[in-house]
């Protein structure tokens, strides 16, 4: 039988090697040992086999040696870091750059390798990386979030793989090891940096293992204006926008996959109010209807429930960030209509603190008001310290309601309108209507006060926005508010509450208008006005637009004068109304008819002559009156009118803007009550203007005087007198223009 030859292991002959010469150094070998062994192993004699754990016996194997573990990491605006190794800190601190890939290896050790992948921003979870293959993205600008590290081959089975990060807010996290995950996800926080060690199998972590990765306890998104649906945020992070004044429409929440349990959440959502409970990432809410959300109440179910408070706070219109709710109680508002803007939701271990103050954290209105505005109806309501109608719209108030909200228990709102040519009417309580609807009748005055114990607490202020008039002062507790005897409309009304004796929210000056001006009232008021060479108004407001035709027409400084005044509403406006300009024939249509009013014997004989007086300025004419009546009549005129000047031989003066709208307010007195003086002569006086009652004088430039061009007038209620020292010939549209934009001014 032939034998075969079998192949011997080289680590087999390693270990008989060794074993021979331990044996030969015994002791008990003698002289065995000491003599010299002589073994020779040729090549190709015996051939190589790969070596296993079952070749060579425990006690005799080659001892491996130490591993090492090495890395380094992509860094945003840096790029690839030198290789760092056992421990060493690759990234930055401090710095706020994102890491964006790495790459790791060992080396050394009994065998193995070592495998890896990072949790990436918008992609999630990678997959498994090798021995120096890239872990994350290069070029994309993208963060990682999180990381997992492990060994392979006989290194897992001698090592531990421990490694930790910096995340971006939270600072290093506590050390993970061996495939777990470290970092953070669902907060969209970068890693800056990570350190990685191995450790011998079993041994103790190189620190704390507590929190070495975190994900949300919740997370929620919310829809919002022209933006859409967010990307997720984790409790304690705001969801929204602030400082942009969009709304949120719509929201979901769902908890984390490590806690159990569910949420529940609804919404107070406009011309709805509050929607059913939605849970576990349902919507709540609205999408495309362009509704905003106002309120929000949330709550734990399950388990959850029984381990933490669920706190939550809104950023509402007006408001900003009000107070922490909890728990499914309301946050936000109702009744004000005021958007929510953001949102931000925290779980707190049951029992613990609150995350900041809970005081309000929900509002309702004590007060809400509203009105029915001509052509639109009736509007919304407006809560206390709001505003209702529309301001400078020129849309008249024709009826209001008000209530009080469920926190004024048994108390009531009463409150009463003025209306024209009805006068006060009843009062009405708690959402009745006060003013009438379909008739096309203005609101020209309020009063309003509470009942029972918010009367005690609360003083009830409110004012009006009146026609020619602005917004008027603060009357309260029942005092009337807005206009009487004057033909103005009420467009907008304000309300608040104020706690009881408390300042009022503005002047108090003028919050109710119950005039019938006449003659004395019309002096005093032009006596009062300014003298400054400035535009002055006051008794009402005037628009900016009405207020900039004025100074288109006034290029002159003080070569011009003017002064006038709304005989209803005592409105008036003045710029420069004391300079001293000729007079010209001005001063014909006053000196007409102070023969009427005073009744000048046979003036009725005069018609004709004062007609082309007064319609075609005819000197010869005017003449004519003087020579036959004198001045005596006309100084009584100029006592009543509280002015004094010098008359010439010809039956002209010198006199200022503001003596002559007086003139032409005894005109206007006479011209609207003179038949009480004698009808015949007030018919003659009325009827010698063709045109309209109003006066000019002029003098062509060259004369004496140098030009002027001068008028006053009595129309649409307003008063007005013009003095300048323009040229007739090239300004005096420009003069009658600047009348047209102070009567214009002076319109209700």
């Amino acid at each position: 039988m032939k034998l075969q030859k079998k192949p011997i292991a080289i680590a087999t002959i390693v270990a008989l090697s060794v074993a021979l010469a331990t044996a030969l150094s015994s002791p008990a070998l003698g002289a065995v040992a000491s003599s010299p062994t002589n073994t020779n192993f040729q090549a190709g004699t015996i051939a190589a086999e790969p070596a296993s754990d079952d070749d060579a016996a425990p006690e005799i194997q080659a001892q491996a040696s130490t591993a090492h573990v090495s890395y380094r990491t992509l860094i945003q605006s840096i790029g690839w870091q030198s290789q760092k190794k056992d421990g060493d800190m690759a990234g930055t601190q401090g710095r706020s750059l994102r890491l964006e890939a790495i790459r790791a290896n060992v080396s050394g050790g009994p065998g193995g390798g070592i495998v890896y992948r990072a949790h990436v921003q918008g992609i999630g979870w990678q997959g498994w990386k090798s021995n120096g293959a890239m872990a994350g993205t290069q070029g994309r600008s993208l963060r990682m979030e999180a990381i997992q590290m492990k060994l392979t081959g006989k290194l897992a089975k001698k090592y531990d793989v421990y490694y930790r990060t910096h995340v971006q807010k939270f600072g290093w996290t506590g050390w993970a090891k061996n495939g777990a995950s470290c970092g953070s996800s669902g907060y969209s926080y970068r890693l800056e940096a990570l350190e990685v060690r191995l450790v011998e199998k079993g041994g103790p972590a190189p620190g704390t293992t507590s929190n070495a990765y975190r994900t949300p306890l919740l997370k929620y998104r919310t829809h919002v204006q022209s933006v859409g649906w967010q990307a997720w945020r984790p409790d304690g992070q705001a969801a929204g926008t602030q400082g942009r004044s969009l709304r949120l429409e719509a929201l979901q929440l769902k908890l984390g996959p490590g806690v159990a349990g569910g949420v529940r959440y609804r919404t107070h959502v406009q011309g709805i109010g509050w929607q059913g409970w939605r849970q576990n990432g349902g919507v709540s809410g609205t999408s495309g209807q362009s509704r905003r959300l106002e309120a929000v109440a949330v709550e734990l179910t399950g388990a959850a429930a029984g381990r933490y408070d669920v706190y939550y706070r809104v950023h509402a219109q007006r408001f900003g960030w009000m107070g922490w709710a909890k728990n499914g109680e309301p946050a936000g508002t109702s009744g004000y209509s005021y958007r929510l803007e953001a949102l931000e939701v925290r779980l707190v271990e049951k029992g613990a603190p609150a995350p900041g103050a809970t005081a309000g954290a929900y509002r309702t209105p004590l007060l809400r008001f509203r009105s029915h505005v001509q052509s639109k109806g009736w509007q919304g309501y407006a809560p206390e310290g709001g505003t209702s109608g529309v301001a400078r719209s020129g849309l008249r108030i024709e009826a209001l309601d008000m209530k009080l909200g469920e926190a004024a228990g048994r108390s009531s709102v009463q409150y009463r309108t003025s209306v024209q040519n009805l006068g006060w009417q009843g009062w009405k309580q708690n959402g009745q209507m006060a003013g009438t609807s379909g008739r096309g009748l203005r609101v020209e005055a309020l009063q309003a006060k509470l009942t029972g114990d918010m009367a005690k607490k609360y003083d009830l202020y409110y004012r009006t926005y009146a026609q020619g008039f602005g917004w008027m002062g603060w009357a309260k507790n029942g005092e009337p508010a807005g206009v009487k005897n004057i033909p103005c409309r009420i467009e907008a009304y304000q309300m608040t509450l104020v706690r009881k004796g408390g300042a009022a929210p503005g002047s108090t000056a003028n919050a109710y208008r119950d005039v019938q001006l006449g003659l004395e009232d019309w002096k005093n008021l032009l006596d009062d006005a300014s003298g400054e060479a400035s535009i002055h108004v006051y008794n009402g407001t005037v628009t900016e637009e009405d207020m900039q035709a004025i100074r288109d027409q006034m290029g002159y400084g003080d070569r011009l004068g003017f002064i006038a005044l709304n005989v209803k509403t005592g409105k008036c406006i003045s710029y420069n109304p004391d300079a001293e300009i000729f007079s010209a024939s001005s001063i014909k249509a006053s000196f007409c008819c102070s023969l009427c009013k005073y009744d000048a014997p046979g003036i009725a004989g005069y018609a004709g002559t004062m007609w082309e007086t007064c319609t075609n300025s005819d000197n010869y004419a005017y003449a004519t009156l003087v020579n036959a009546y004198g001045r005596g009549y006309y100084y009584d005129f100029m006592d009543e009118a509280d002015v004094d000047f010098s008359i010439g031989p010809e039956g002209y003066a010198t006199y200022s803007p503001r003596k002559l709208c007086k003139l032409w307010a005894v005109m206007a007195d006479y011209i609207d009550y003179g038949y009480q003086y004698g009808e015949d002569n007030w018919h003659q006086f009325r009827d010698s203007f063709e045109n309209g009652f109003y006066k000019v004088g002029y003098m062509y430039p060259g004369s004496w005087c140098g030009g002027i061009y001068n008028g006053g007038a009595y129309e649409d209620d307003v008063i007005y007198a013009v003095m300048s020292a323009y040229s007739y010939e090239s300004d005096k549209t420009q003069v009658w223009d600047v009348g047209d934009a102070l009567k214009q001014a002076l319109q209700y």
